[in-house]
């Protein structure tokens, strides 16, 4: 009895023991298919056609459209009065600050004063001299008056001779041009009637050629006559004009030594003129440039503002001396300007015209229009120190120009910045998590096939496959594309096959599924 109870209590002990182990493993199996189905979970999405914005977000400060240190180009003189405050709004030509010019209005008299006694002076010598150069000047204009008469006399008679040569020289060239026609044609005639002599042309017995030789003949005889006159003509004409030649010249050498005889003591005196003119201007010069110089620095004793805008900052101090420093600071509050700095890595996308959209905290959720206005071809460098080192960050400066007007708008305000880098309507987009890579690094999208009620992935999976048991294609569902714009959540897709309304698969991006996957390939109890 003892060694049966010993064995009924064994026996009890290994089927409870084996009752927990199948209880376990159930669960451990439950647990298995549940991990299975997590690993294996994704989302169902549609190729539909949305607008794409391809933006960088960046952070900036709404500064002034223009400012200006304004400054007067006058020094030594005191600040009189400054009719502004820090803060005040002043139009374009306002008085910003005035400085006193007694000083220089002083010296500005005094030297006006010189100024007029000095060109008295000049102007009695500058006369004197030009009445001894007019005296000269019409006593040689007496005695080379003559002289020129007689030139332009000879002149014309040298021109009527040039004339006449030159008629002459035409009318022989005619008559060349005449002879050598003539003894063109009767060369033509001769080489008609080869061998046959003046002779032989009078003796001929053919009457209609003996007629043309003799008016050939004759017409050659005539030109040539003629042309040997004209030749004579011309050369009678050409002595004509070159004695005429002479004539005149001979006349304008004694019209130069006439003149040239008086231009001595005419030179003479417009030395003296010329010296009297010099003396003046160059006295008159330098106190005309300091009364002008003066002038200036009195202009700028009254301080305009040289926009419209707002006074930001004053320096000056009435009663103190200006040492030629800023006055005051104004800054153009028309519109804005937003100032940047982007990342190194970031700064090739930015271009000058692109699109940004603007956010302050002062303006709270309105979006305000913007634009790209100038990129920085250099970048700003600032050191960073860390705990362990010191690293330096590379930024560029971008400046934007605020489009949209607004008053809630301050200057020195935080701006959120979206830059528009690309931005497409309707296009064919999918989520980005959608978009898988194969093992060739290809891009493609999986189409989404429904699974038959109550079956898992697999079992679908063979049910589309060979129904005697052969493996489906992996690929048989993928869709092939090109990316284009992307956005934070969506990616335009290109490619044949991307068509809008199909289904595709959204893969998990489940951060645990490397635990599950090493769990399950454990089995039942192999995490433990």
């Amino acid at each position: 009895m003892k060694k049966h109870k010993k064995l009924t209590i064994f026996l009890i002990i290994l089927l409870v023991i084996g009752g927990l182990i199948l209880y376990i493993g159930s669960k451990m199996k439950e647990a298995q298919e549940i991990l299975n189905a997590m690993y294996n979970s994704s989302e169902v999405a549609t190729i539909e056609k949305r607008s794409l914005v391809e933006s960088l977000s960046a952070t900036g400060t709404v500064i002034s459209k223009d400012s200006e240190d304004v400054i007067a180009l006058v020094q030594g003189v005191e600040v009189k009065e400054i009719p502004v405050s820090v803060g005040d709004r002043v139009n374009a030509g306002d008085i910003l600050c005035i400085l006193d010019s007694t000083d220089l209005e002083t010296q500005v008299n005094n030297l006006e004063t010189s100024l007029k006694a000095s060109k008295q002076n000049s102007n009695s010598s500058i006369a004197s001299s030009g009445r001894l150069l007019n005296e000269n000047k019409d006593t040689r204009n007496t005695q080379v008056g003559r002289d020129y008469e007689d030139a332009q006399l000879r002149f014309n008679d040298y021109e009527k001779a040039v004339a006449d040569a030159d008629k002459a020289q035409q009318e022989y060239d005619s008559a060349v041009n005449e002879y050598n026609w003539r003894a063109s044609d009767l060369n033509s005639f001769l080489d008609n009637h080869p061998g046959m002599s003046d002779y032989d042309f009078a003796m001929t017995k053919d009457p209609q050629v003996a007629q043309d030789y003799n008016f050939y003949k004759s017409k050659y005889d005539s030109a040539k006559s003629m042309m040997e006159s004209k030749e004579k003509a011309l050369e009678t004409a050409k002595k004509s004009r070159d004695q005429a030649l002479e004539t005149y010249n001979k006349t304008v050498r004694t019209y130069e030594d006439h003149l040239t005889n008086n231009d001595s003591s005419i030179m003479s005196r417009n030395d003296s003129l010329i010296n009297a003119k010099t003396q003046s201007t160059t006295v008159g010069l330098n106190e005309e440039l300091q009364i002008k110089q003066y002038k200036d620095q009195i202009n700028e004793c009254t301080v305009l503002a040289p926009y419209s805008g707002i006074i930001t900052n004053i320096t000056a101090v009435e009663g103190t001396k200006y040492a030629g420093t800023t006055i005051m600071t104004i800054e153009d509050d028309s519109a804005y300007k937003i100032t940047a700095q982007i990342d190194e890595y970031d700064i090739a996308k930015v271009k000058v015209g692109q699109r940004v959209v603007i956010k302050t905290n002062g303006t709270g959720d309105l979006e305000l229009e913007g634009k790209v206005s100038e990129v920085a071809p250099r970048a700003t460098k600032s050191a960073t120190t860390g705990t362990v080192s010191t690293t330096q960050s590379i930024t560029y400066a971008v400046k934007i120009d605020v489009i949209t007007p607004c008053d809630s708008l301050k200057m020195d305000m935080t701006a959120k910045l979206s830059i528009i880098l690309n931005e497409k309507d309707n296009v064919l987009t999918v989520p980005y998590d959608a978009v898988q890579t194969d093992d060739e690094g290809r891009l493609y999208i999986e189409k989404n096939v429904p699974k038959p009620e109550g079956e898992g992935r697999e079992r679908a999976g063979r049910d589309k496959g060979d129904r005697d048991g052969q493996q489906t294609d992996p690929t048989a569902n993928r869709i092939y594309i090109t990316k284009g714009i992307e956005s934070d959540y969506y990616i335009e897709v290109i490619g044949d096959g991307v068509v809008e309304g199909v289904e595709i698969v959204v893969p998990s991006k489940n951060g645990g599924n490397d635990f599950m996957r090493m769990m399950m390939s454990q089995g039942p109890m192999g995490g433990f």
